[in-house]
């Protein structure tokens, strides 16, 4: 496609290991991992410390914006960010650059990257830095919903002696809540009396696209596989960024692999691996979904530096990748996780282009049956060649196939505010190791949505 001064081109992208609940990012502050991850980017693209006061905004995308995470995390990124300057440690951003924080639960990442994107369309800025993160290990999805009942003590404050002007709660002071999730607004249930949890919708989708239990864990096998695969390769060294971190068990130390794969599941072999994943009770309420076939909680960030492509040759910045356009839909309420076939759909005609034309793709994992269904409805419902749309384990899921090559986020995690811009992230280097031309990335959203993002790798 014909190149132009406003085109948005990937400059770099980088991501934190993936850490499991509990493990090796799990007791850092959230916002230290995108900070450590733009400050990293910097490092990879040295000529933007000189220009950094051109940065239109830093956005970042969080599901459970709370503890760490909260204060308008795209902020404290801004403001937290540092470099070294004469043998010190001073603001990498100039207190003139802003930041967002956003909320599309899953698509939180992918959404921070496309409001950055029409940034850059519109002419409002030329570089941005945009993505997601999530902290499962301390701020589970769904938390922000719950609320403070009576009775509340507020507790006394007092002035911080190492931050003078910052006051923290007094130790003397205990303050008591009573906590209760709160339902969404009364309309949506009478709108949608059907709305439930997703786990109860992607079971839903297995019992209405007629998957079956082996079909489901042989998808959540390969991933395991294909995963552990492309580690052991180095595959996923250049996009990682190992980050400086600590635990009580191990104090301070620089973790750089993805723990949370299951490399035990792939190492025992297809059949054995089943009969394990077989053998796993059901979750409750759910006839087929398992701990084997969904994706786990777990912790991680991901950034991409995104700038127009005047700006890119102005400061002499190689683009990687141009953005095409991205796909953002609501979907049904009842399966609520049907979106990424719509919004695939919706991207790939706003692109005037076909699932014939992408050399890979990536579909979130989230659940075993939201990929497979996704490709059903591409071609069932939507029309699209039934040979682009075998999103099976038989079919483009299989090794060598071009959905999720490297595995997806059954075995990689979904930290979800993060996994929007980690999919396009991890994308983007396989098409550079494999010369791929286009590639899409989608997902599924909480309470009925799905984005979709279309790359095409720059020579």
């Amino acid at each position: 496609m014909a190149n132009k001064p406003n085109d948005v081109v990937v400059i770099d992208a980088v991501r934190t290991p993936m850490g499991k609940r509990g493990g090796s990012l799990s007791e850092m502050v959230t916002a230290d991992m995108p900070i450590q991850l733009a400050e990293a980017l910097f490092k990879r693209n040295p000529v933007l410390y000189e220009h950094a006061a051109e940065f239109e905004d830093v956005i970042v995308g969080c599901c459970s914006p709370l503890g760490g995470a909260a204060l308008d995390i795209g902020r404290v990124v801004a403001l937290g960010s540092q470099k070294e300057e004469d043998g010190k440690k001073v603001a990498l951003f100039p207190v003139t650059v802003p930041g967002l924080h956003l909320n599309r639960h899953c698509a939180s990442g992918q959404t921070a990257m496309m409001v950055a994107s029409m940034g850059i369309w519109s002419g409002m800025g030329e570089l941005y830095v945009a993505g997601g993160v999530e902290q499962q290990s301390k701020y589970p999805i769904g938390i922000d919903a719950e609320i403070a009942v009576p009775p509340v003590k507020i507790p006394k404050y007092k002035e911080s002696k190492e931050h003078p002007g910052l006051y923290k709660k007094s130790r003397k002071e205990k303050q008591y809540f009573e906590r209760k999730l709160a339902l969404p607004a009364e309309g949506v249930m009478q709108n949608y009396p059907t709305f439930a949890s997703q786990l109860i919708s992607a079971d839903r989708i297995a019992k209405t696209w007629k998957l079956n239990r082996r079909q489901l864990d042989e998808l959540g096998y390969l991933s395991q596989l294909k995963a552990t695969k492309a580690m052991r390769e180095g595959k996923f060294k250049d996009e990682i960024v190992p980050i400086n971190t600590k635990t009580k068990e191990k104090g301070k130390f620089v973790y750089d692999f993805d723990e949370v794969i299951r490399t035990n599941i792939a190492d025992m072999g297809k059949e054995a691996a089943l009969e394990k994943m077989g053998s796993l009770r059901n979750v409750p309420g759910c006839e087929f979904m398992t701990a084997g076939n969904s994706c786990p909680t777990n912790d991680g960030s991901c950034l991409f530096l995104l700038a127009s492509r005047q700006k890119a040759e102005e400061l002499g910045l190689k683009p990687r990748a141009k953005i095409i356009t991205y796909g953002v839909v609501g979907s049904d309420i009842y399966h609520m996780l049907t979106g990424p076939a719509y919004a695939m759909d919706k991207a790939l005609k706003k692109a005037n282009m076909t699932l014939k034309d992408m050399d890979v793709m990536e579909v979130n994992e989230a659940f075993s049956s939201v990929t497979i269904a996704c490709g059903k409805i591409l071609s069932d419902e939507l029309g699209h060649d039934k040979s682009q749309c075998d999103f099976t384990p038989e079919g483009e899921l299989a090794e060598g196939g071009r959905v999720n090559p490297l595995g997806g986020a059954i075995a990689l995690g979904h930290p979800t505010g993060c996994s929007g811009a980690r999919l396009p992230c991890t994308m983007l280097y396989e098409m550079e190791r494999k010369k791929y031309t286009y590639g899409m990335a989608s997902l599924c959203v909480g309470f009925g949505m799905g984005t979709a993002v279309i790359l095409e790798r720059e020579e």
